[in-house]
């Protein structure tokens, strides 16, 4: 497993990161899960707790659109992420992903995989 440690890119020699920071990576991660939430939401209140009105109709064509967003912003951050930059929820919170040196006294010629 691969250690990693994320850092502020404006104070990159500050120990931790601060929680707006973090809470902006987060948000900017989930952001492709608000569609399919949204379609949800939308289709419930439509159905008023009716399953049969609420997931009749048009209900899996919007839900498999809101899908194809989320898996486009997951490819596009595991793209980015394979090409060894940031992936742009990062880029956006002022952030970077860096890996973490091994704990003290451990090395990785001690841990062979």
């Amino acid at each position: 497993m691969t250690r990693t440690r994320v850092f502020d890119t404006s104070r990159p020699a500050a120990m931790g990161l601060p929680f707006k920071k973090a809470l902006l990576r987060n948000i900017y991660k989930w952001l492709p899960f608000l569609p399919c939430f949204g379609v949800l939401i939308a289709f419930a209140v439509a159905g008023a707790g009716n399953a049969d009105r609420m997931f009749g109709g048009s209900f899996f064509y919007w839900f498999a659109a809101a899908g194809a967003i989320w898996a486009i912003w997951q490819l596009w951050a595991l793209t980015a992420i394979i090409g060894k930059s940031d992936p742009f929820f990062d880029v956006w919170a002022g952030t970077t992903v860096i890996p973490a040196p091994p704990p003290r006294g451990k090395s990785s010629a001690a841990n062979p995989t």
